[in-house]
């Protein structure tokens, strides 16, 4: 069956219709947010911690909830690996209020640790886990919508601070960062985007110009130079069923959108190779990761050396 992230009701939920990752977002009524399920088919649940969530506006993958706190709407979007959760905030009032200084939903049936680059990791008593990347922001200059960033700018970390139950966001010292670094003005509105994926199929990003940051199933992935940045893409993959293989030729194909100056060859591929992976240990767990490990001067990583699996 192939992927389809529309949201239908199920029950008390709305779920999509086919993901990776099951989802499911409150149909409003109640402080119940989401929940989603690990590998081992655990549910990991989302509780909004500020009273009871109004009804829905439902429009594809995409639940929005509105004015959840005083100019802030929530939306809810379903991805092929799990879930996004936007709060979209309209004005600077809101962004500099004190509740955002604290933006959190509390987390039951797992426990938080911190990972690398920012990212959040949810572990359930019989070991699985979710995974969140660093909370992203960006702003609705040229052209950012809820989805993404406008312009050749990534997505800029959220100051966050990880508990055993939460992860707790703070817009407003976010927003003052990036105003003292770029000394630009914010549009608004703003959008806060915090995630969660199953772990098992992940793409992401990495930039120089902010190397300590992680960008976990973004949306949109980045590859190449646009000054300061300059970004590598990788894939992570299962691929247990391919245990005592001999993989000859494979590749991962994308559609690739020009930013800039860049000029982009649609036909290009990237190669999975051995010393491309990132992370034996993933190889020994059934994962492959392949990426763009080449940007500076656009060859593709190359080679047709079997991968032994």
């Amino acid at each position: 069956m192939p992927v389809d992230t529309t949201l239908a009701p199920v029950g008390e939920w709305l779920e999509p219709v086919a993901s990776v990752a099951p989802v499911r977002f409150s149909s409003g009524g109640s402080d119940q947010l989401a929940q989603v399920q690990t590998e081992t088919g655990e549910w990991v649940s989302e509780r909004w911690p500020y009273g009871t969530l109004p009804v829905p506006t439902v429009d594809g993958d995409t639940a929005t909830y509105t004015e959840v706190l005083p100019g802030v709407d929530l939306k809810m979007i379903a991805t092929v690996t799990g879930q996004m959760a936007v709060y979209v905030v309209k004005n600077e009032k809101a962004a500099r209020s004190s509740r955002l200084d604290d933006l959190h939903v509390v987390i039951e049936g797992a426990d938080l640790t911190k990972g690398a680059n920012g990212s959040v990791e949810a572990e359930v008593a019989d070991g699985s886990q979710l995974v969140a990347g660093q909370p992203l922001w960006w702003d609705s200059s040229n052209g950012g919508t809820y989805r993404v960033p406008g312009g050749d700018e990534p997505a800029l970390p959220v100051t966050q601070e990880v508990d055993a139950e939460r992860v707790s966001l703070d817009v407003g010292a976010s927003v003052d960062t990036q105003e003292k670094r770029s000394g630009d003005e914010i549009t608004y509105p703003i959008y806060v985007d915090p995630d969660w994926s199953s772990w098992q199929s992940a793409s992401w990003y990495t930039d120089a110009e902010f190397p300590a940051q992680g960008y976990l199933n973004a949306n949109l992935l980045r590859v190449g130079v646009s000054a300061p940045f300059a970004s590598d893409m990788f894939f992570q993959f299962p691929i247990w069923q391919l245990a005592g293989k001999k993989v000859m030729n494979a590749f991962v194909r994308c559609r690739r959108k020009p930013a800039g100056d860049d000029v982009v060859d649609p036909r290009r591929r990237t190669r999975i190779r051995r010393d491309e992976l990132q992370d034996d240990s993933l190889l020994q767990r059934g994962f492959v990761v392949v990426g763009e490990a080449d940007a500076r001067d656009g060859r593709a990583a190359g080679g047709d050396d079997p991968l032994q699996l």
